[in-house]
């Protein structure tokens, strides 16, 4: 059993030479009756640098670039109980992949953290949140939020995204709300603009404080929320827990 993040190869202080090749990482996830209905994905922090990755046997998606996240959806590849997640790794040179010299580490290995994600049918994509301040001064700011929506339930939806602008005490100093109208597999980016925040706490390195941006998508009185349970893939050492009930939690503001 090992724990992420790891390497098949020796680490360069130890020798002149370091392994390249292939290597396999195994592991099994219980997939629980009452996540019937949700969509299930797998997110890779950082794999090195040729990645195969296979559930029960199938292939579910194969990533270039040891330097990249990358995310593949399992939903129809999975079942009820156990399952088994391979991933098939090779860090050989490859002259199509960046970088293709200098001083970086070629070490092959899921050297980042791995989750399993599961989301409702309507839910917020993968990093499907970006923030801006299109202005920030002491006296005001303003905070601009797009967020990438998915419908991937069975029919249309009317959606409410509500987004809330939270300072360093907790307190929401700024809210936006918006409607969108979603067909069945569709997927919108939805443009929103905080009203002006009042004397924000701008960051910098001797005051780095932060606020964030807090999105929920409601379908009528219905919270859909992006990520329910998040767990770790890599052994004792590597498995995390964290459970959500808000859609999206950003860091934003600075000075």
């Amino acid at each position: 059993m090992i724990g992420l993040p790891h390497s098949f190869g020796t680490p360069y202080f130890q020798g002149k030479d370091f392994y390249t090749g292939y290597g396999w990482y195994r592991k099994s996830i219980d997939v629980p009756a009452e996540w019937a209905g949700k969509r299930l994905f797998l997110e890779f922090d950082g794999a090195f640098q040729d990645a195969e990755v296979f559930v029960n046997g199938k292939a579910a998606g194969r990533h270039l670039g040891g330097y990249t996240g990358f995310c593949y959806e399992i939903t129809a590849l999975a079942k009820t109980g156990p399952n088994l997640v391979a991933v098939r790794l090779n860090n050989n040179w490859n002259p199509r992949l960046a970088p293709r010299a200098g001083d970086h580490i070629f070490l092959g290995g899921l050297y980042r953290d791995v989750w399993l994600t599961v989301t409702d049918p309507v839910h917020v994509t993968w990093y499907g949140t970006f923030v801006t301040t299109p202005t920030a001064s002491k006296t005001a700011a303003t905070v601009n939020v797009k967020t990438e929506v998915r419908n991937q339930a069975a029919g249309n939806k009317e959606l409410t995204l509500e987004t809330d602008i939270v300072d360093p005490a907790g307190k929401v100093v700024g809210h936006v709300s918006s409607k969108q109208a979603l067909a069945a597999g569709a997927t919108a980016t939805i443009d929103q603009t905080s009203p002006a925040i009042a004397n924000p706490q701008l960051w910098s390195p001797d005051h780095p404080v932060m606020y964030a941006a807090v999105t929920t998508v409601l379908d009528g009185r219905r919270r859909w929320t992006a990520t329910g349970r998040r767990s770790g893939c890599g052994g004792s050492n590597g498995r995390r827990t964290r459970d959500f009930s808000s859609t999206v939690s950003t860091d934003i503001f600075t000075g």
